[in-house]
C-alpha cells in the first residue's frame, strides 16, 4: 500500500517549487493589493452613518374602509412596496428640497425592513456626524408625511366613491313605487350613509396614525470608515491567494522545463541539474569550469552527472556517448567539454569529437587547430594520432578530436560507413567516445550518429526549452534506433532544484555517490 503521507509530502513539495520558481508572481499581488488597499483606504474621506426607525401600522379609518369592503389603495401594503416610496423620486425630491441640496446631491441611503416588525430604518451615510443625523430625520419625517397624503388621499378617494353610490341608491328609490324594493334601497342607503359618517371621523386619525418615527438619529461618536490595518490585513491574505492563484497559473501556460520534477513528470530520465552562474561564482568560461575551478559547484554538478550516467547505463557496454540537445544554443558544447573533463578525471581514457560539422567551438575554446580533424579522417584518411590532440592543464587521459574540414553535407558524412568505421576505432581505443552533435530539431546529424553509438544524452536548457520540444527529441531519436540515457538540465537556478536536492542528499556532509544520484531511475531503453 502506498505511502498516503509520503505523496502528500511529495505533491507539498512540489508546489512549494513552484512557488519558489514563481516567486514574482507571488510577491507581486502580495506586496501590490495590501499597498493599493492601505491607500484607498487611508485616502478615503471620513464617512458618518446615522440612523433613524419608522413604524408603520393600521389606522381606524382603514379598519373602517375594511369594513366596507372597499379598496382604498392602504390596505395590505408590503413592507417591499413601502421601502418603494421611501425611495420613490417623489420622496427623494421632497428630501432634497429639505435639505437645501440637488436630488443628484443627496446623501448615500438605504432603507431596510426589520423582518420582525413593521418597522423600516433610514440608514444615512454623510462626511459629518452632524449631516449625518439630520439627513435620516428628514428622510424619515418625509416618508411619514407621505404616508399622511397617501392615507388623506386614500380616504377622500373612498369617501367620494361611497357617496356616488348614496347618490345612485337616492335616485333609484325616487324612481320606484315597490314599497319591498324601497325598503331594500332604503337599508343600502343607511349602510352606505354610516360607512361615510364613519370615514369622516376617521379621517384625522389616518393624518396621523399611518406612520409614524420612533428612533430619531442622533450624531455619531466615530466615523464608520474600515480601520486601515484591518483592511491591509485582509488585502494581504487576498493577495497571498490571488498570488498562489497567480503562481500556479502561470506555472501551468509555461511549456519550458524548469525543473528536475518537470522531465520526470514527462517520463524523461533525469540525470542530473546544472546550476545557472551567480554572483560570486569564478569569472571562467562554463565550458572550461571543470579544467579551472574543480571544487566549484557548476564541475561538482558534472561529477554528479557523470555517476548518474554511470549508474543509468547499467547492462550498457557504454563506450561511446553522443551529447545533443534540441535546439541551438543549449549548452550540449559546454555539456559535452565538462562532462568529459569528469569523465578523465575519475581515471578513464576519454575522446572527446567535436562531431559538430556545421558550428563547431570545440577547437576554439581550447586554441587547437581545427584541421586536421574528424571529417578529415574520414574523407582523407588521416591517422587518428595525426587529429586527436591532449589539452594544456587538463586530465592527461583527455584527447580532443577538432571538427575538421567541414564537409557540405555533414549529414550524409555523418551516414557513411567510413564514419561508422571510425566511431567504431574511436570506441575501441578509449574508455569512452564522447561525440559533440548538432541539435536534433534543425538538423540531421544528431540522428544519423545516434544508431552508431552506444547511447544519447539529451541537454535542456532550463526555463528555455519546451515540453514539446522535448517529446519530439526523444521521439524521434527513439525512432532513429538510439538508446537514450535520459537528460541533463542545466542553467538551473538553485530554487528549482539543485541546491536543495543536493544539499539534502549530503545533510552529513558526505559525498556519497549513491546519494547524488538519487534522482536518478536507471533505465535499460531508449
Amino acid at each position: 500500500m502506498p505511502d498516503v503521507r509520503a505523496a502528500t509530502s511529495g505533491e507539498l513539495g512540489d508546489y512549494v517549487a513552484v512557488l519558489r520558481r514563481r516567486w514574482v508572481w507571488l510577491v507581486l499581488p502580495l506586496l501590490a493589493i495590501p499597498l493599493l488597499i492601505g491607500v484607498v483606504t487611508a485616502t478615503r474621506p471620513d464617512v458618518f452613518v446615522a440612523s433613524s426607525s419608522v413604524l408603520l401600522k393600521t389606522t381606524a379609518a382603514q379598519e373602517a374602509v375594511d369594513d366596507t369592503a372597499t379598496n382604498t389603495g392602504i390596505l395590505d401594503r408590503s413592507l417591499e412596496n413601502e421601502i418603494s416610496l421611501a425611495l420613490s423620486d417623489t420622496a427623494r425630491t421632497a428630501v432634497a428640497d429639505r435639505l437645501g441640496v440637488g436630488v443628484d446631491d443627496l446623501p448615500q441611503t438605504a432603507v431596510t425592513r426589520d423582518g420582525r416588525a413593521d418597522v423600516l430604518t433610514f440608514t444615512v451615510r454623510e462626511r459629518t456626524p452632524e449631516a449625518a443625523a439630520a439627513a435620516a430625520n428628514v428622510w424619515a419625517e418625509t416618508f411619514v408625511e407621505l404616508k399622511q397624503v397617501e392615507a388623506e388621499q386614500s380616504i377622500t378617494g373612498a369617501v367620494d366613491r361611497l357617496t356616488s353610490r348614496l347618490d345612485e341608491a337616492r335616485e333609484r328609490r325616487s324612481m320606484t313605487n315597490d314599497e319591498s324594493e324601497q325598503a331594500v334601497i332604503d337599508a343600502q342607503i343607511s349602510s352606505l350613509t354610516d360607512s361615510i359618517i364613519a370615514l369622516e371621523l376617521s379621517g384625522e386619525l389616518a393624518l396621523s396614525g399611518t406612520a409614524r418615527v420612533i428612533t430619531v438619529a442622533n450624531p455619531p461618536q466615530s466615523r464608520s470608515n474600515a480601520p486601515v490595518g484591518r483592511n491591509v490585513a485582509l488585502a494581504a491574505v487576498a493577495g497571498a491567494l490571488l498570488g498562489v492563484a497567480t503562481a500556479l497559473a502561470a506555472e501551468s501556460l509555461d511549456r519550458t522545463i524548469s525543473s528536475e520534477a518537470d522531465l520526470e513528470r514527462m517520463g524523461v530520465i533525469n540525470l542530473g541539474s546544472v546550476p545557472a552562474p551567480r554572483r560570486g561564482d569564478p569569472e571562467t568560461p562554463l565550458e572550461t569550469m571543470t579544467v579551472d575551478h574543480p571544487d566549484s559547484r557548476f564541475a561538482d554538478a558534472y561529477q554528479k552527472v557523470r555517476t548518474a550516467i554511470d549508474f543509468a547505463a547499467v547492462g550498457i557496454d557504454l563506450r561511446s556517448l553522443a551529447i545533443t540537445s534540441a535546439n541551438r544554443a543549449e549548452g550540449k558544447t559546454t555539456s559535452s567539454v565538462n562532462l568529459a573533463i569528469a569523465m578523465a578525471s575519475a581515471g578513464k581514457r576519454v575522446v572527446l569529437a567535436d562531431c559538430d560539422l556545421r558550428r563547431p567551438r570545440i577547437d576554439k575554446l581550447f586554441s587547437l587547430s581545427r584541421t586536421p580533424g574528424l571529417a578529415d579522417s574520414v574523407l582523407s584518411n588521416v591517422p587518428l594520432v595525426d587529429v586527436a590532440a591532449p589539452i594544456a592543464d587538463g586530465p592527461r587521459d583527455l584527447v580532443i578530436i577538432p571538427s575538421g574540414t567541414l564537409p557540405p553535407n555533414p549529414a550524409s558524412l555523418i551516414s557513411s560507413a567510413p564514419f561508422a568505421k571510425l566511431v567504431a576505432e574511436l570506441r575501441e581505443e578509449a574508455d569512452l567516445a564522447i561525440f559533440d552533435t548538432p541539435p536534433v530539431l534543425p538538423v540531421a546529424d544528431a540522428l544519423a550518429l545516434s544508431p552508431q553509438v552506444d547511447a544519447v544524452v539529451i541537454v535542456v536548457e532550463a526555463r528555455r526549452t519546451t515540453r514539446p520540444e522535448i517529446d519530439r527529441t526523444v521521439d524521434l531519436l527513439a525512432k532513429a534506433g538510439a538508446t537514450v540515457l535520459g537528460a541533463v538540465l542545466v542553467g538551473v537556478k538553485a530554487s528549482a532544484g539543485y541546491g536543495y536536492r543536493y544539499d539534502k542528499a549530503n545533510d552529513d556532509g558526505g559525498d556519497d555517490p549513491l546519494d547524488s544520484s538519487a534522482q536518478v531511475r536507471p533505465s535499460s531503453g531508449a
